[in-house]
């Protein structure tokens, strides 16, 4: 997004299935309207020293989840080849908020720290419960 990014401690690919990089990022970005939000966000699939990137796609936040529910997508991660891998996509929208100062404008978007940003600390311990929390069959 813009010059901000955001990765993932390095995982491995194989063949055999899918891999699993349980990463989460928390995007912060003020709109004069939210409800006509538009940004690009490019999405890419790197060499863990992140010299190469190895396939890519370009997405638009506008296409995000407008709300607090998660929305789930398939990403189709891409090289001139064809597709390399397709990462689950998860995304949901709050309204910002933080602890101890007022929250301000912020329209070219930065990646809150779960580790030291309340929002981002809450909702962060909210997924690893979900992700956690064995599903009734």
């Amino acid at each position: 997004v813009g010059s901000e990014n955001s990765c993932s401690e390095p995982f491995m690919l194989s063949a055999d299935g899918p891999a699993s990089a349980r990463y989460c990022a928390f995007l912060v970005m003020s709109f004069a309207d939210p409800a006509a939000r538009s940004h690009s966000v490019t999405m890419t699939l790197s060499q863990p020293d992140g010299a190469e990137h190895l396939a890519v796609e370009f997405l638009e936040l506008g296409n995000f989840s407008m709300d607090d529910s998660f929305k789930a997508e398939s990403v189709e991660l891409k090289n001139q080849s064809g597709v390399v891998a397709v990462a689950e996509l998860h995304t949901a929208s709050q309204v910002r908020w933080q602890e101890g100062a007022p929250v301000e404008a912020n329209f070219e978007g930065f990646f809150a720290d779960h580790t030291t940003d309340s929002q981002a600390q809450r909702l962060h311990a909210h997924i690893l419960a979900d992700v956690s929390t064995p599903q009734a069959e």
